[in-house]
């Protein structure tokens, strides 16, 4: 075990603690491997031999500052004495506001010693102040003293002596994760610098069309901005559309809802992928039900199938109306919201009641678009 932070306390004022301590560092995801002689020695045969080989090894060595463990003839002075030998970072922990450092690591010119962590209030907090201070970063700072004290020498020098190699291999594995990090974060603010540069470009095509002439990012097939009002319906019931449309015109005008319909589809283009690209856009579909709509094979093939899925991803509101007696309730367009009552379908109606019929689903639409409830 040698990626491990070596626990020192005394067990007169201090088992618990130290307990509570192990624990906390390696309860959690980002997980710190530690040696407590509470959990690590199962023999006391040879007790004194592992806690040499313990702190030997360490990274590091947790001083716990306790009346009993800075106690002249405690066992934790002799631990704080093999840590200096091998040249150990030694992190203090306040857990008695009565105590000091003891001499023996007041100076610091052999062994690193860190600044000291009070755990005398908040536990949580304290603990949080000492994950932080054993994060990598500080790791590196702790390699990077142990080449310092060599007195300059070279790192090839360096390599004859293992701690050396093993601290130089250690400091460039830590070297290589912060990298590696670096190089994620770059990456995923190039994507998202990316998807941000195509959405604004999408947007743009669609909302100032024929002014915006410049060719589109190849990412906008993949990140559409979903910000039209899409009618399906069958061209036998283009009046019923003609009035829809006649009544949305003010909020068309106003530029409070942006409205597709084929007829934006100029000669020469190819209409079927136009009204693709129109159903990728739409944030609400409205579907003028009807029995011409139901049996139409470009409907229930082409249209319905993109605006079902998208309702079903939650990217897409869906509202229709019944325009005349039909067998919907046969088709998934039963479980969807009708705009106006299905046992009155408008074609039923005459006069003013159609037209509040009619104003009714047109303001159901507007707030639909503007993703109020409805």
């Amino acid at each position: 075990m040698t990626n491990h932070y070596f626990i020192s306390y005394s067990s007169v004022d201090n088992k618990d603690f130290s307990l509570k301590l192990a624990d906390g560092l390696s309860a959690e995801a980002s997980a710190f491997s530690v040696w407590l002689d509470k959990q690590n020695l199962r023999n006391d045969r040879y007790g004194y031999d592992l806690v040499y080989e313990a702190i030997k090894t360490c990274k590091g060595l947790i001083f716990v500052m306790t009346e009993g463990s800075v106690a002249r003839g405690s066992s934790c002075i002799y631990d704080l004495e093999i840590a200096q030998k091998y040249h150990k970072p030694i992190i203090p922990i306040l857990a008695d506001k009565n105590v000091e450092l003891p001499f023996a690591i007041e100076y610091k010119r052999n062994t690193p010693v860190g600044e000291i962590i009070d755990f005398t209030g908040s536990f949580d907090a304290a603990l949080f102040r000492l994950r932080k201070y054993l994060s990598p970063e500080q790791r590196i700072r702790e390699l990077k003293w142990q080449f310092r004290r060599m007195g300059g020498k070279d790192v090839t020098d360096m390599t004859e002596n293992e701690e050396m190699t093993n601290g130089l291999a250690e400091l460039w594995k830590l070297v290589l994760q912060e990298q590696a990090l670096i190089e994620d974060a770059m990456r995923r603010k190039e994507n998202l610098q990316g998807k941000i540069d195509s959405r604004i470009a999408s947007f743009l095509k669609h909302s100032r069309g024929d002014i915006y002439q410049e060719k589109p990012f190849e990412d906008d097939k993949h990140f559409p901005i979903r910000n039209q009002v899409f009618i399906s319906y069958s061209h036998k019931d283009k009046r019923w559309f003609d009035s829809i449309q006649t009544m949305l015109q003010p909020l068309i005008r106003e530029q409070k809802i942006s409205f597709w319909n084929d007829k934006q589809i100029k000669a020469g283009q190819n209409w079927k992928e136009e009204i693709s690209s129109a159903l990728s856009l739409a944030k609400v579909a409205v579907l003028l039900v009807s029995p011409e709509f139901l049996a139409s094979d470009f409907i229930s093939k082409h249209e319905l199938p993109k605006l079902l899925d998208a309702s079903n991803q939650g990217e897409l509101f869906i509202l229709w109306i019944a325009v005349r007696d039909s067998l919907y309730k046969e088709t998934e367009i039963e479980q969807y919201q009708a705009a106006n009552d299905p046992q009155r379908p408008l074609a039923s109606l005459s006069g003013p009641a159609r037209d509040r019929a009619i104003l009714k689903i047109c303001e159901r639409i507007k707030e639909a678009a503007s993703g109020t409830p409805v």
